[in-house]
C-alpha cells in the first residue's frame, strides 16, 4: 500500500509488486485516527474486492505530520505490516544538495523519484496542489533544490476574498479565451494553467 498525503488530498494506490490494484482519493483531515484511516481504507478496498488483510506492507510520503503518526500506527497496531516513511535519509537514488537535505519535503522526494524513473534527469518538475513547488534535478540524479509558491485554488481563493466584484470561477473549466472581453471570462483567463494540474 502507498499513500501519499497531501495538504488537501490523499491519494492510496495498492499494488501487487509493479502492478497497481487500485487507486483512491479521499480529503486530507489532519485529525484522523489510525481506527477511522482502516474503516476508511477496507470499505474503499471492498468497492474493488480487495481486502485489507493482503496488505503486506505501507509506505507513505506525508506532510502532515499528525496524520503520519495515524498511519505508522494503522500500518503497525491495525495492520500488523513494516510502515515505510519517505524522507531525507531514505535511498532512493537522488544526491541531495539541498544545504540542509532533511528540509526537503516527502513531496518534493517523491516527485523526484518519480521524474528521474519515467522521464530520466535532467529535469524541472512542477506540482501544482495546495503549494506550488518546483524542483531542478541535473544529469547525474543531483537534487539542486527548487522553489515553493502559493497554489492555484489558494491564490484564487485569496484574490475573490480581496476583491469585492471578482467572482469566483471553476478551475477545471477551459477559459473561452486568452485575451477577456469581461470580468468573469477575465478571471477564467487567469486561472487558466490550472489544466496543468495532474
Amino acid at each position: 500500500m502507498a499513500v501519499d498525503v497531501g495538504n488537501t488530498q490523499t491519494v492510496l494506490g495498492l499494488f501487487a509488486g509493479d502492478e497497481a490494484r487500485g487507486r483512491w482519493c479521499i480529503a486530507t483531515e489532519e485529525q484522523r485516527t489510525s481506527d477511522e484511516l482502516a474503516v476508511i481504507f477496507a470499505g474503499l478496498l471492498d468497492l474493488r474486492g480487495l481486502r485489507l488483510a493482503g496488505v503486506s506492507a505501507m509506505i507513505v510520503s506525508s506532510v502532515v505530520p499528525g496524520l503520519t503518526r495515524s498511519y505508522r500506527h494503522f500500518a503497525e497496531d491495525v495492520l500488523g505490516v513494516p510502515f515505510y516513511l519517505v524522507n531525507a535519509e531514505m535511498e532512493t537514488g537522488l544526491k541531495n544538495r539541498y544545504d540542509d537535505p532533511a528540509a526537503v519535503g516527502a513531496d518534493r522526494i517523491v516527485n523526484a523519484v518519480a521524474a528521474g524513473k519515467h522521464y530520466r534527469f535532467p529535469a524541472i518538475i512542477v506540482d501544482i496542489g495546495t503549494a506550488t513547488t518546483v524542483e531542478a534535478l541535473d544529469g547525474e540524479a543531483n537534487y539542486l533544490g527548487g522553489a515553493i509558491m502559493t497554489g492555484l485554488y489558494v491564490a484564487l481563493d485569496a484574490l475573490v476574498a480581496r476583491t469585492a466584484e471578482l467572482p469566483s470561477v471553476d478551475l477545471e473549466e477551459e477559459a473561452p479565451s486568452a485575451i477577456a472581453t469581461n470580468t468573469p471570462t477575465l478571471s477564467a483567463a487567469a486561472s487558466s494553467t490550472a489544466t496543468l494540474a495532474p
